[in-house]
């Protein structure tokens, strides 16, 4: 059987330009499902997302910046980022980074 596509479906566009996160803009993203005191093996991740809204100056539309690493890495690098806020899922959508972590039931990821 030959499978058919429709070639709007399988032509690539224009690759997105990206740029760095610019300073007081954007969110930092810390999805807690890393690693966990008991597991500190598991990578966790965080990226740094500013939405330009309008092309940069060379056309690009966002900024992002990941990073990866151990958990206390991952949450010491999301808070120096200088962005807007940083935030971590809770309830039904997003919460603001906690400052320290003192409130480790927010961090933990196994909670």
């Amino acid at each position: 059987m030959v499978r058919r596509y429709a070639p709007e479906l399988t032509t690539p566009g224009e690759p997105q330009r990206l740029g760095q996160p610019r300073p007081g803009h954007g969110i930092v993203y810390v999805p807690v499902d890393g690693g966990t005191p008991r597991y500190p093996e598991i990578t966790w991740v965080a990226s740094w997302i500013d939405d330009y809204g309008q092309s940069g100056d060379r056309d690009e539309v966002a900024g992002i910046e990941n990073f990866e690493g151990t958990r206390a890495e991952v949450l010491a690098w999301a808070r120096t980022r200088p962005a807007a806020r940083s935030v971590i899922p809770g309830g039904t959508g997003w919460m603001p980074l906690p400052d320290d972590d003192n409130d480790d039931d927010k961090l933990r990821g196994d909670a």
